[in-house]
């Protein structure tokens, strides 16, 4: 799958959050569920994440290409094992010390690239270290990347997450207003 692709189905993944979150927290979550669901393809080298520039400089870059050279791209980072990784070292500090839908954000961003590359032709080792791969799709239904299928894909997780931010969106108003009707 692309990475806009990703991006739309890590926004999607937090579907399962409450209604009437906090507009600060919310926000958190979208922002590290886009960056958990472009993380596993740091593995590799031309990865969207590696690209990202900031002042000039692409600071992922360099881990990128060691990544890519030390364990190859849809490796040990399209894993449950990964998943779990990012969950304890990255997810967990930052539901500690930021805010906890961050952590659940980039930990539900992470597997839902996963499960969107377990529906490529290439599936994903999602057992890893066992080298099998595991497909969520017979066959013939399996998507390509880049293919007029995945762009219908980007399609239907696009209005989704529209849905899921409107949805948010008018939770918070009512909230607002709410609030602002008391009487002091």
């Amino acid at each position: 799958m692309t990475w806009r692709t990703h991006v739309m189905a890590g926004i999607v993944s937090l579907y399962g959050l409450p209604l009437g979150l906090a507009f600060d927290s919310m926000s958190l979550a979208i922002l590290f569920a886009v960056l958990g669901s472009l993380l596993p393809d740091l593995d590799a080298r031309e990865s969207k994440l590696s690209n990202v520039a900031i002042g000039g400089v692409a600071p992922l870059k360099l881990v990128a290409r060691l990544l890519s050279r030390s364990l190859g791209h849809r490796g040990p980072m399209h894993s449950l094992l990964a998943v779990l990784v990012v969950a304890v070292v990255f997810g967990l500090p930052l539901a500690l010390l930021l805010d906890p839908f961050a952590g659940f954000g980039l930990t539900l961003g992470y597997l839902s690239h996963l499960l969107l590359d377990a529906c490529t032709r290439s599936g994903v080792p999602l057992y890893w270290p066992d080298s099998g791969r595991v497909w969520l799709l017979p066959p013939k239904l399996r998507f390509v990347t880049g293919s007029a299928a995945e762009d219908g894909l980007f399609i239907l997780l696009s209005f989704a997450a529209s849905g899921l931010l409107l949805i948010h969106l008018f939770q918070f108003q009512n909230a607002t207003t709410t609030f602002q009707t008391l009487p002091l």
